[in-house]
């Protein structure tokens, strides 16, 4: 069985710490199933499709902050050694970019068909030091049979490097037949305070975009 999956560009969101560009734009995939059958009584090829869309929130507005500080923990926590931190749950994200993935997979249940996408995150600047800025990615599923299907996760902080950094696949997810179930995600952007000086990161520029692509599917 041969899959074809048609991509299309999605969102370029910019997140800086001097200035927070948040920017809503939705696109849509069109998958093709081909199902062969094994005899020539009946039809023996099936076409099915799904459509996942997706949908960038906040809008186009444009955040502008002065004397960026690093992110203090609600609750003071102890030292380790060198740098150290409270637990993640401590702090409060510096921006948090919303989306929804909507899917509808019209291939039937029994056929265990799976409509599959990723999520990548492309830095396109990063003045911060290594580490200094962490994410992570939260999901919830809702409508439809929001019992069906995976989401992404990431659900520990994961450091990003100074500098541009490629396309990096940050999780993977897919959609189950059913109709009009959304995948909600929140990427939660981090510049915690370490309890060290961290003035060489103060008033720093990070930029990054989000990006939605398809894979093959599989049973």
């Amino acid at each position: 069985m041969k899959d074809n999956t048609k991509t299309n560009t999605l969102l370029l969101t910019v997140i800086g710490v001097a200035t927070l560009l948040v920017a809503v734009i939705g696109a849509t995939f069109a998958y093709f199933t081909a199902q062969v059958g094994g005899g020539e009584s009946t039809t023996t090829v099936k076409m099915n499709a799904g459509v996942l869309k997706i949908d960038f929130t906040n809008g186009n507005v444009v955040q502008s902050t002065t004397g960026f500080q690093p992110t203090k923990a609600a609750e003071e926590c102890t030292e380790q050694s060198g740098a150290y931190y409270c637990d993640q749950s401590q702090y409060t994200p510096v921006a948090t970019k919303k989306f929804t993935l909507t899917g509808t997979n019209s291939t039937l249940a029994s056929d265990g068909m799976k409509m599959p996408y990723t999520i990548k995150l492309v830095v396109t600047q990063n003045e911060f030091s290594d580490g200094a800025i962490k994410y992570t990615l939260v999901g919830t599923k809702t409508g439809g049979n929001a019992a069906t299907g995976e989401l992404a996760s990431v659900p520990t902080w994961v450091d990003v490097n100074s500098g541009a950094q490629a396309a990096t696949v940050i999780g993977s997810g897919y959609f189950s037949a059913g109709s009009d179930i959304k995948h909600n995600y929140d990427l939660n952007i981090y510049f915690p305070d370490n309890h060290q000086n961290q003035d060489i990161d103060k008033n720093k520029v990070f930029g990054a975009k989000v990006e939605i692509g398809t894979a093959e599917i599989t049973k």
